[in-house]
C-alpha cells in the first residue's frame, strides 16, 4: 500500500528547497481545492536516502501525484533546484 512520497533534492539551495516544501505540505488543502491536500496527512524533513516525505492518508491515484510533482515543479523552477520523487 502506497503510504509515501518521498522527495530527494539536487541542490543549491537545499535548505531553502526544504522550507518550500514544508510550506506546500501546509498550503496542499488551499491549492489543490481537495484533490490532494486532503489526503496528505503530513510532510517533513527526514534523515536517510531522501531529504523530504509526504504522508498520504490513503494511497493516491495517479492524478493525485501528478498534481504533487507539478506543484514541487513549480516552487522548485523559481529556486533552480532539481529533484527526484520516489512513490510508494
Amino acid at each position: 500500500m502506497i503510504k509515501h512520497s518521498y522527495i530527494k533534492i539536487y541542490g543549491p539551495p537545499i535548505d531553502r528547497a526544504l522550507d518550500a516544501l514544508e510550506s506546500l505540505a501546509r498550503q496542499l488543502p488551499t491549492i489543490s481545492r481537495g484533490h490532494v491536500g486532503s489526503h496528505i496527512t503530513e510532510g517533513a524533513a527526514i534523515q536517510g536516502s531522501y531529504d523530504f516525505a509526504f504522508e498520504w492518508a490513503e494511497p493516491p491515484n495517479v492524478a493525485q501525484i501528478r498534481l504533487l510533482v507539478r506543484s514541487i515543479d513549480e516552487m522548485f523552477t523559481e529556486l533552480r533546484c532539481r529533484y527526484t520523487i520516489t512513490t510508494q
